[in-house]
């Protein structure tokens, strides 16, 4: 299989019975039990199901979550478990605002980062819910496991706590990156086996807690400062109103990055970027003393949406970039 390509070129990953073997074991241990009914078209964690002795329900080809919650929402009346993306999480639960909803002994989030707005919403619509957080990669799934509630006691500006290391994952940092082996680790083709995955992500370990501080190629240059967006993202993404942000750069003639935020509201989206919306002067009073001085963003926009790819939909940074700097050439222009 091929890694999303949401930071950098796919590559392709071979995994063996061995190692598919112990990831899918890892995730049955950790999340499910015999009996229960698993909602999901994931197979990493329809799987696992199975081995726990748990029933596994598909919905019908095509219907995705995100695309038609209308019609997904009705299946969760037979399920006890969802499994779900953070994106498709999102449309299920706007779909079910102002109705009774489903009820459900566990949600299970995964293929993307699962930021507090989302955690409070999901307690919020399922109370009696367990949550559980699953934290891995095409590479080496699952890496680490967080309890909802756990997730939700800890403060963001920490960084973004993924819980616990399964048994049998070992990990180290190098230069800050999170580097790590175990039995469910792959290869990639073509390619020497290096003996562990380097993930990309900044991270620290505390015994076998594993706290994500951010992207390494996600690094922006303010100045002397290095901006990491991933440690602000999720305290930003708190405040009312703001459904998600994302912090980006766009390069100037000198080589550093002018820092623009983009926030998707709550409520009433713009039809496109809108740096003039109500939330992006609100956002940006509210930000100095919340963040570093030096992330103070030079610009807020506010979204309809932020752009996802690949097969989790994860957020996309390049198109993030793309589009930001596009708005910012055409901005520019119009004022010259």
């Amino acid at each position: 299989m091929f890694t999303s390509g949401t930071t950098e070129a796919p590559r392709a990953v071979v995994h063996t019975r061995a190692s598919l073997g112990a990831g899918l074991g890892d995730i049955a241990a950790a999340a499910l039990r015999p009996g229960q009914r698993v909602l999901t078209d994931q197979l990493m964690v329809g799987i696992p199901a199975l081995i726990a002795g748990a029933h596994w329900t598909m919905p019908p080809p095509g219907l995705d979550p995100g695309a038609q919650p209308r019609a997904f929402v009705p299946l969760l009346d037979d399920a006890d478990v969802l499994f779900a993306a953070p994106a498709a999480m999102d449309a299920i639960l706007r779909e079910l605002e102002g109705r009774p909803a489903p009820r459900l002994e566990t949600v299970v989030l995964g293929g993307a980062p699962v930021l507090r707005p989302l955690l409070e919403r999901i307690r919020a619509t399922f109370p009696a819910a367990g949550i559980r957080a699953v934290y891995g990669m095409t590479e080496l799934l699952p890496v680490a496991i967080a309890d909802g509630a756990e997730k939700l006691a800890r403060s963001e500006a920490d960084g973004d706590w993924v819980g616990r290391l399964v048994p049998g994952v070992v990990a180290r940092i190098d230069d800050g990156e999170l580097v790590i082996d175990g039995p469910s680790r792959a290869t990639y083709l073509g390619e020497r086996d290096a003996g562990e995955v380097r993930t990309g992500d900044l991270a620290r370990l505390d015994g076998d807690g594993l706290t994500l501080l951010g992207r390494k190629k996600d690094m922006f240059i303010r100045g002397t400062q290095n901006v990491y967006p991933g440690l602000y993202e999720p305290v930003i993404a708190s405040l009312p109103g703001v459904r998600e942000a994302v912090l980006t750069g766009v390069p100037d003639d000198i080589g550093d990055d002018r820092l623009v935020l983009l926030i998707v509201p709550d409520e009433a989206p713009p039809a496109s970027l809108d740096p003039r919306h109500p939330l992006a002067r609100t956002v940006a009073r509210a930000l100095p003393g919340l963040v570093d001085v030096g992330v103070l963003p030079d610009v807020v926009f506010v979204s309809p949406e932020l752009p996802r790819s690949g097969r989790s939909r994860k957020l996309d940074r390049r198109e993030v970039a793309r589009l930001v700097a596009g708005e910012l050439s055409r901005t520019s222009g119009e004022t010259q």
